[in-house]
């Protein structure tokens, strides 16, 4: 059993570790980690923290990872190094990955609401923690948007409705609600990543 395995939830929280693009010291859920692998000294990204091999960590964001790239940081952590572009696009796919894994779990166990009426009854009810929101989504998006405001929940933006759709067996899905608190925040904590990854803020919120 890998060493994180072992640790509870409460030590993962306040593990620590630093960036090796800011240089800064931050919570371990907070940073990716990243691997050169033992054979040929490839640099890839490990978010779930189980490949073996010498290992960094960076702030999932476009300043920390061209500063880790270009300042030579991650060189000099691992006897390795990788493009800019090619670790922004490896960490963005994992990312995705994790969002698209994340709501067919929520699914899975029940704590996903999808269409605009059900979503709007939880709304009401108070029973979800984010809604989820296609790129595209038309309609009651902005009076969605108000009511999750005026209760306190936050909204994030990913994928489009054909895409959605094709995750839960439906022709397209706009809107979402998540009902688990934890997963709502891995949600909002991979999308933001995918976000800093871009350069831009994709919360839906300020969309």
């Amino acid at each position: 059993m890998a060493l994180d395995d072992k640790q509870t939830t409460s030590e993962r929280q306040t593990a620590t570790r630093m960036c090796v693009g800011c240089r800064q010291h931050d919570r371990r859920d907070a940073l990716a980690r990243v691997v050169r692998e033992p054979d040929g000294g490839s640099v890839v990204v490990d978010l779930r923290r189980r490949l073996p091999g010498r290992g960094a960590s960076v702030h999932p964001n476009l300043k920390c990872v061209e500063a880790a790239v270009r300042r030579g940081g991650l060189t000099r952590a691992l006897g390795a190094s990788a493009g800019v572009e090619t670790l922004i696009e490896s960490l963005r796919a994992q990312y995705e990955a994790r969002v698209a894994g994340l709501l067919l779990a929520a699914r899975r166990a029940g704590h996903l609401v999808i269409g605009t009426d059900a979503v709007a009854d939880a709304i009401g009810a108070r029973s979800v923690h984010l809604l989820a929101i296609a790129e595209d989504a038309r309609g009651r998006k902005a009076e969605l948007l108000a009511l999750a405001e005026a209760a306190n929940i936050a909204a994030v933006v990913w994928g489009e409705r054909a895409q959605l759709g094709k995750f839960f067996g439906r022709a397209e899905v706009a809107i979402m609600g998540v009902r688990d608190e934890g997963m709502a925040e891995a949600l909002r904590d991979a999308t933001d990543s995918i976000a800093s990854l871009d350069g831009m803020n994709r919360f839906a919120e300020d969309a």
